[in-house]
């Protein structure tokens, strides 16, 4: 994994600190464990295909992540200030705490998949393009969180990211963006005037220390989520 950080302060025109960039990150994906979620048997007739598309999505796919330090300097009824930028969640500011630091982040699975999985044959290769992308945003995530807790140290991060429409809903990640910098030039990620990220296999969040176990998933009303790891 390629990582040309800890990044100056500024880096890609980020307001974080301590700037870190994950170029890519390996995706090596289990092909046996893609074939059972996919109930896709051995003895399948298609298992030849899934097998090839796994094999030639891990050779162009190309995971990334960026993320940073980033100070918190007022809390007030629902609203939290993070370097000028003044996000409006309930669930957020329940979430921080005493919290004096977030880590704002973005995670993707790259525009060299979304590209691949965009020249499907097939509704069939199509739905398992989509599943092989989650898996490799999963890896994105994974190396992140991986990353992002070996060098704080002590607790553990959790996550919170925008999405939940009565909270947190997604037009701030303009703000979040606003963090974050030009994440185009840094992992091809770009923000829509909608708010959606492209490629669509993309994640943006901000992690922080605490003690609780408690993570985005909690407020979430998506309770069949397959990302979902707490319940509702």
């Amino acid at each position: 994994m390629m990582e040309t950080g800890p990044l100056v302060r500024g880096a890609f025109g980020s307001k974080a600190w301590n700037t870190v960039l994950l170029g890519v990150v390996p995706f090596d994906p289990d092909i046996e464990s893609l074939a059972s979620r996919l109930r896709v048997t051995p003895d399948n007739p298609r298992r030849k295909e899934l097998d090839a598309m796994v094999r030639d999505a891990a050779a162009i796919a190309a995971p990334k992540a960026f993320y940073g330090w980033a100070h918190v300097e007022h809390q007030g009824d629902g609203q939290v200030m993070v370097e000028g930028e003044t996000f409006v969640s309930r669930m957020l500011r329940s979430a921080l705490g005493d919290a004096e630091v977030v880590l704002p982040f973005v995670a993707t699975a790259g525009i060299e998949l979304q590209s691949w999985a965009a020249s499907a044959s097939s509704p069939l290769h199509a739905y398992w393009s989509d599943v092989i992308m989650d898996e490799a945003l999963r890896c994105a995530l994974t190396a992140l969180e991986r990353h992002v807790d070996a060098r704080v140290g002590g607790r553990k991060t959790r996550c919170i990211k925008p999405g939940i429409p009565a909270d947190w809903p997604v037009t701030e990640q303009r703000k979040l963006f606003a963090l974050l910098g030009n994440m185009k030039k840094a992992v091809g990620v770009e923000l829509t005037d909608a708010c959606l990220m492209i490629p669509l296999k993309t994640v943006s969040g901000l992690r922080f220390q605490t003690d609780s176990e408690v993570e985005g998933c909690t407020w979430c009303p998506q309770k069949n989520c397959r990302h979902r790891k707490n319940p509702p």
